[in-house]
């Protein structure tokens, strides 16, 4: 041991600046661990975190103590039953402590007490039973006694006041003490695999508690004091004995995730429609024969898992959910309702071993559950829309007209009563603007023909036909892990490993289709996938390897090296399908979460994370669609003042947009939560990518590479507008980016000499017109101008306009600007007028332009003297704004006359 040590010493001097040294699986005798401590506190002074695992060691010997700079020392899976009291006790900068995985029979408190900045306290899988008062160890904030054999919940764990994260999965607990309620910091409790039968009243004085995990225990109710956990987000209640959902749950204010699966539960209560932030259900393994029509109601639902049930129906309307992943396998489902076949948000459908006709369960076969939906359609109906803003572009460029020729002939929301003179021709190279389309590099590439243009993206695309079943024996393995990871009952698990080869085939095909390709063409077995087999014959860490990396000690070095072997499938497809879907999705989820805490320190973690997300888009789409909060948690970067994890962070968006049909809602719910984790309103969510847009930008490192930047930004808001189909909502988003000023923004970048940028700004501006002139079709001008001052009414926090300040809306192009300016008793109208003229270098005259007041059941800006029956006015150009009696807020819009 003594030269291999030595030499993994330099290694970690050389590599990693002496900071980190990790050792595994070599033994290390009592004689030489003094020696080797010895030799780390000499040759690495600076050494931050010492992980010594699988060494059989059995002591730590006191030497340990000269190490003065650690701050986390892990000591997992060997053979020490007792730790040194007086040296452990000299090492004051300690944060973190594990020795899961050994033989501890007593918690060693004499050793601990005098440790004041331990903050994480890792004692999984040993041997105790009893604690002993902690009240020394003020600062811990995690601490973990899964698996080991406690009977009843140590009241000393209450005197811990910084205490957020309980974990005592795995004991013997029978009852939770009333002194529970003392923990008032805890955010994560975690109690599963217990004795636990029922809950103190007292659990309601958590307010603070993010999630509860109290799964694989024998409960079969809830008190009502539950209603007191106002912050809890995530509840688990699986594998447990509940008849019925205590209603109370439905009515937490911040529910996101819920599983009850495998319970005995028959019905749902009517009540479930309180549940509104709710967006991952879990009822697979009950009773269930019905489903109440109030789920429909529940907007914000994205998965909902309902296999292994006895429903026989669904209900009209489920089709109202936009929902991602929908199983509903193993039933009695004799038809499906027409809403649920033209949904176009599901990435993960399916319906197999139903009562469903022979005709349907013949496509299942074939193309999946996804075959029965109306997914093609969907793509027409986009590619049709398309193809009309297309047709407008090629009229343009037959006529040989630049944008700026359509622009002055309607320069304004009202149409000029005679054509208007134009002001400046020149000729546009062929059709060179014809569509937005994106290519794979997020560049804009011109396309050659409308063909280009209105094909399906590739999650409209049909789907091919399955391939034949493979033998058993290719996809054993892989099928057991698969049933492990789904947190099946053990009766089900038994059931299932007695199924038919079709059945354990389809049954994959539904949840694992991207993994199961990758394994498809590696042309090797499925039962190579075993983690030890591929490090033996590879001479490379195994998947399970990775993955425990990317949880406890990432790096620069390990994400590069993790990504190079994905994109080159190496060491091969079956390694990576295993990595895919045994956690290491998760795991980088994960981790971007757990960076946002370390500051600047951890861009080059950052940056490394979020390339290892692009790669595993390119492998697996549907499958990291479909993970638990990846994409938002994406999105927690997105106003990161790096320039590099900006760009990364928008170009992961882009892709999302572009390769899936339910790509663009994911991305503006990542967006908005985004926002609200800082604290922000939604109505501000868009404003990082707007920031690029402007010349003092605080974006670290935004010199030469800016105008790329600026160019990924605009192709990123393009990208989410024109994938919208429904024209009002799109017209609401882009008026969310007028709001925040782009305009000003766009107007100067029309100066730039970078191509792709200038293209993007045409085609915002573009778009916005063809926008406009479709929402004509629909409303009268009088109306668009009263649905924009509606939804601008909701937004006048922002602006802090003032006592004697005018607010005005410039309705310019069908787009929007915002002009303020400050009057007095004597400001006339008209002066108004030529100030927004000058300001905005209005082409034509100021005699074109007026002010109108639009009056509306949604807009509290009234005339006190108008009639209830006249919808709005036009202000005269020499009365002063005083005299018009507005109210507070001062709130008119801008726009050409009409008549």
């Amino acid at each position: 041991m003594g030269a291999q040590f030595s030499q993994l010493v330099v290694e970690s001097s050389r590599d990693k600046e002496g900071e980190e040294f990790f050792v595994e699986n070599q033994k290390v005798s009592s004689k030489e661990l003094p020696i080797l401590a010895e030799g780390l506190a000499r040759q690495l002074p600076n050494l931050y975190s010492l992980d010594v695992r699988s060494c059989r060691l059995k002591l730590v010997p006191p030497s340990i103590s000269k190490l003065t700079s650690l701050q986390i020392l892990r000591l997992e899976e060997n053979k020490i039953t007792t730790l040194p009291t007086v040296e452990l006790a000299c090492m004051k900068s300690l944060r973190e402590l594990s020795l899961a995985r050994n033989q501890l029979l007593r918690f060693p408190v004499e050793s601990l007490k005098f440790l004041e900045n331990l903050q994480i306290l890792v004692f999984s899988n040993n041997l105790l039973s009893v604690l002993p008062a902690l009240d020394n160890l003020a600062s811990l904030r995690h601490l973990q006694l899964d698996s080991n054999d406690f009977s009843t919940l140590p009241p000393q764990l209450c005197d811990l006041p910084s205490l957020r994260i309980l974990n005592l999965n795995s004991n013997k607990i029978c009852i939770v003490p009333d002194h529970i309620s003392r923990l008032t910091s805890l955010e994560e409790l975690h109690l599963r695999h217990n004795l636990i039968k029922t809950f103190p009243t007292q659990i309601g004085r958590l307010v603070g508690l993010k999630l509860l995990d109290v799964a694989e225990n024998e409960l079969s109710n809830l008190p009502d004091e539950t209603r007191g956990l106002v912050s809890l987000k995530t509840l688990l209640c699986q594998h447990n004995n509940f008849s019925e959902i205590p209603t109370v749950v439905f009515g937490l204010p911040c529910l996101s995730m819920l599983r009850f699966n495998d319970n005995k539960i028959s019905s749902l209560p009517a009540e479930i429609k309180n549940a509104s932030r709710l967006t991952e259900l879990h009822l697979e393994e009950n009773e269930l024969t019905s489903l109440p029509v109030e789920i429909c109601l529940l907007s914000s639902l994205r998965k909902m898992y309902l296999e292994f049930n006895r429903l026989e129906h669904l209900p009209d309307n489920i089709g109202n959910l936009k929902l991602n992943v929908l199983l509903l396998h193993s039933n009695k489902i004799k038809s499906i309702p027409q809403t649920l076949l033209e949904l176009k948000t599901l990435v993960r459908f399916a319906i197999d071993d139903n009562l469903l006709d022979e005709s349907s369960l013949s496509i299942v076969k074939k193309e999946g559950a996804l075959g029965l939906l109306n997914i093609n359609e969907a793509g027409r109906s986009r590619g049709n829309r398309k193809s009309r803003r297309l047709s407008r572009t090629f009229r343009r460029s037959v006529l040989g007209l630049s944008l700026r020729d359509d622009i002055t002939r309607e320069v304004l929301l009202g149409s000029p009563k005679e054509p208007l003179p134009v002001i400046s021709v020149s000729p546009t190279p062929s059709a060179k603007i014809a569509t937005r389309t994106l290519s794979r590099r997020l560049t804009m590439e011109k396309i050659k023909s409308t063909e280009d243009l209105i094909s399906p993206r590739r999650g409209h695309k049909k789907l091919e036909k399955r391939a034949d079943i493979p033998p058993l024996e290719r996809f054993k393995e892989f099928f057991r892990q698969f049933v492990e990871q789904q947190d099946y009952s053990k009766k089900r698990k038994e059931v299932l490993k007695k199924a038919t080869a079709e059945f354990k085939w389809q049954l994959l095909s539904q949840y694992k289709e991207s993994t199961l390709e990758l394994i498809r063409n590696s042309g090797g077995s499925f039962k190579e996938a075993g983690g030890s087999a591929i490090k033996s014959r590879m001479k490379e860490r195994s998947y399970q390897e990775y993955i425990t990396l990317i949880k406890e000690r990432p790096n620069k070095t390990d994400l590069t090296h993790l990504r190079n072997l994905l994109i080159n499938h190496k060491p091969d497809h079956v390694w990576t399908s295993f990595f895919i879907d045994m956690g290491g999705i998760t795991s980088v989820s994960h981790l971007l979460t757990s960076l946002l805490s370390r500051g600047m320190k951890a861009n080059q973690l950052i940056v490394e994370s979020l390339k290892l997300v692009q790669t595993l888009l390119d492998i697996c789409l549907k499958t990291v669609l479909t993970t638990n909060e990846i994409i938002d948690n994406v999105g927690l970067h997105f106003n990161n003042s790096h320039l590099e994890i900006r760009r990364l962070v928008i170009e992961i968006m882009i892709q999302i947009c572009q390769e899936h049909a339910v790509g663009v809602s994911l991305v503006m719910d990542a967006i908005t939560n985004s926002a609200l984790s800082q604290n922000m309103h939604s109505m501000y969510r868009f404003d990082p990518l707007v920031q690029p847009l402007q010349d003092d930008s605080s974006l670290i490192g935004l010199d030469s590479s800016s105008n790329d930047l600026r160019s990924l930004s605009l192709t990123l808001i393009n990208t989410i507008i024109d994938l919208i189909e429904d024209l009002e909502i799109r017209f609401e988003i882009r008026a969310e980016f007028l709001r925040l000023g782009i305009q000003d923004h766009l107007d100067r970048l029309k100066n730039s000499s970078h191509s792709d940028l200038i293209y993007q700004v045409r085609s915002f501006e573009t778009s916005g017109k063809e926008d406009y002139e479709d929402m004509l079709g629909r409303f009268d001008r009088n109306t668009i101008l009263k649905k924009m001052s509606g939804t601008l009414s909701t937004d006048m926090s922002k602006y802090s306009i003032g006592k004697n300040m005018l607010r005005v809306s410039i309705f310019l192009l069908g787009t929007q600007n915002h002009f303020s300016m400050q009057f007095n008793q004597h400001t006339t109208v008209d002066e108004v007028i030529r100030n927004i003229w000058l300001k905005f270098s209005l082409p034509l005259s100021n005699e074109d332009f007026g002010l109108f007041v639009p009056i509306s059941d949604t807009n509290p800006n009234r005339i006190s003297y108008l009639p209830a029956n006249v919808t709005g006015m036009w202000l005269r150009e020499y009365v002063a704004i005083d005299s018009y009696g507005l109210s507070s807020e001062k709130f008119v819009s801008f726009s050409r006359k009409w008549s």
